[in-house]
């Protein structure tokens, strides 16, 4: 029982970083598109 919490926890933890990585790549994909089409409309 114990180990199965054990796996799990770090199964967990191992999404958090996964998911905190995918947030950080999909903000600053966002950021790059915003500040892309903000140069293109000023130009």
């Amino acid at each position: 029982m114990s180990e199965e919490n054990k796996d799990n926890r770090s199964f967990l933890q191992k999404i958090e970083k996964e998911f905190d990585w995918n947030l950080i790549a999909l903000v600053s994909v966002w950021i790059f598109m915003l500040t892309t089409f903000f140069l293109i409309f000023v130009g």
